[in-house]
């Protein structure tokens, strides 16, 4: 968990003018409870809001800066393992293999394996997933934050539509989730939070409510009461 801590630290904070950011990642986030008892990340059921069972955990960040982001760790249904083979529920996907190049990663079908009116049907190539890379090229590693150009495959394992403007994708070797950036600000001293303009991911999962609302924390519990009436209760993770 804590490892997992760190890496979204390091997402939300590469996109951040404001907040400036520690080569330690777990220094980065004890600095953080210090600043205000929100800031921090928050584990939450989305069942409990919209009824969506997800096969993955969602939190919700806060931020320094007063604003917040949205993660979903997937890496229970989907990664690429260290051999560079996709991975689904546990099991490696055959005929498949990863293209990448250093700044585009690509989930392809091995089309050698199939025969000739396939191939003939289908072409040279078929891409089930392409990320491009947010970081520096680097061949050596695909570590790093992505955005999401075909999101098929991912759509199809996780049931909703992961592409928009503020989403990426994180990997962290076989840690992968997606990254809502930045899609919410809240006011730390009348404890109130808005949302920006909604991606349909976080009304997929929070519900199409979440517009507004307030919240109150106490420890290592949070809660939300939405402008429409809904109540999510949040735990923090350390």
């Amino acid at each position: 968990m804590k490892k997992f801590l760190a890496v979204l630290a390091v997402g939300v904070c590469f996109f951040s003018p404001v907040t400036g950011c520690s080569d330690n990642n777990e220094e980065f986030i004890v600095e953080s409870e210090a600043v205000d008892p929100a800031v921090g990340s928050w584990k939450f059921d989305p069942s409990e809001l919209t009824g969506l069972s997800l096969p993955a955990v969602t939190y919700l960040r806060f931020d320094e800066d007063g604003g917040g982001s949205l993660y979903v760790d997937f890496t229970s249904v989907f990664f690429i393992d260290r051999k560079g083979s996709p991975v689904i529920r546990g099991n490696t996907v055959p005929n498949t293999f990863v293209d990448y190049d250093g700044r585009t990663l690509k989930v392809k079908i091995d089309t050698s394996k199939l025969n000739d009116v396939l191939k003939k049907l289908t072409g040279d190539e078929i891409s089930l997933l392409v990320l491009d890379r947010v970081d520096e090229a680097d061949t050596e590693s695909m570590n790093g934050r992505y955005t999401v150009r075909d999101s098929g495959l991912l759509d199809s394992v996780l049931g909703f539509d992961i592409t928009g403007k503020r989403n990426y994708i994180l990997i962290d070797n076989e840690d992968m989730g997606l990254l809502c950036h930045n899609i919410l600000t809240y006011d730390k001293d009348d404890r109130t939070l808005e949302m920006y303009e909604t991606p349909g991911i976080v009304k997929r999962i929070m519900g199409e409510d979440m517009q507004s609302g307030s919240y109150s924390v106490d420890g290592d519990k949070m809660t939300i009461t939405t402008s429409g009436g809904k109540v999510i209760k949040l735990e923090k993770q350390v």
